[in-house]
């Protein structure tokens, strides 16, 4: 088995990227959140181009979306504080 590298957030089709969207869109931005399976992932695309491709998903959504999918949903389900770590 081959692998192609992923070429950076315009390559959809690799990283499951394709698989991201329509997860938005068939959960909600308010049931996600961002993560990757690092540094195992980096067997396929390095982490730069892999958050590139997640930043690449959501450009066009709200500021306020892209605030809970990075950071915002993951404090408030595993309740961190907020400001620490």
């Amino acid at each position: 088995m081959t692998h192609r590298r992923c070429q950076g957030p315009r390559d959809r089709n690799i990283g499951g990227f394709l698989v991201l969207a329509y997860t938005l869109e068939l959960f909600g931005v308010e049931r996600c959140m961002f993560a990757s399976n690092y540094p195992v992932d980096g067997l396929v695309a390095r982490f730069d181009t892999i958050l590139s491709g997640f930043q690449s998903i959501v450009s066009g959504r709200p500021h306020a979306e892209q605030k809970a999918l990075f950071a915002g949903n993951a404090r408030r389900i595993y309740r961190f504080e907020q400001g620490r770590g």
